[in-house]
């Protein structure tokens, strides 16, 4: 056990929220490709071939524009809602003496209690340079990804602490 784990004091807070720059920039994308989508089923005047393998015509293929631009146009209003959300709502990770206090999930406010003797398993995944910690306990899972955090090395100082109070080596 290192020597910042038996000096912790309780309560540790983390803010967990989607960083604005980042989710502003997806949504200013996904306007671009909807709107770009959309330009193609208004204008489109011809079939459209994907891979060699599927041949539409020219109404089947301004169908498949539409489509495409519906589909691209949901991504901002989901990013717009969960930036309001977080603007509305303050979420954080808190880390007690006694358990954790987190969200289930992005747009849920709902907060999710778990105490220390009720983990049952943790794993840590990473899935394309996004790290998630899996918090496995009586009720259920949670998890607490590293891009919600202020800093990536966050999430290693969290699943520190859950090990240690959950597993052994119980930091008083």
């Amino acid at each position: 056990m290192n020597k910042k784990s038996e000096t912790t004091k309780f309560p540790i807070t983390y803010a967990y929220k989607p960083k604005l720059l980042r989710t502003l920039l997806a949504i200013i994308f996904f306007c671009g490709a909807a709107w770009i989508l959309a330009y193609a089923a208004l204008t489109n005047d011809r079939g459209l071939i994907v891979s060699k393998i599927f041949h539409f015509t020219a109404h089947e293929a301004t169908i498949i524009y539409w489509i495409l631009a519906a589909v691209a146009a949901l991504f901002p209003i989901l990013g717009s809602i969960i930036l309001i959300d977080n603007l509305r709502n303050k979420k954080e990770v808190i880390l007690s003496k006694d358990g954790i206090t987190c969200y289930q999930g992005l747009l849920n406010s709902k907060k999710c209690v778990i105490k220390y003797k009720d983990i049952t398993k943790l794993v840590e995944s990473n899935v394309k340079g996004v790290t998630s910690l899996n918090i496995y306990h009586k009720s259920g899972k949670a998890i607490i990804n590293n891009t919600m955090l202020p800093k990536k090395e966050d999430l290693d100082e969290i699943f520190q602490i859950l090990e240690n109070k959950a597993f052994g080596n119980l930091i008083d």
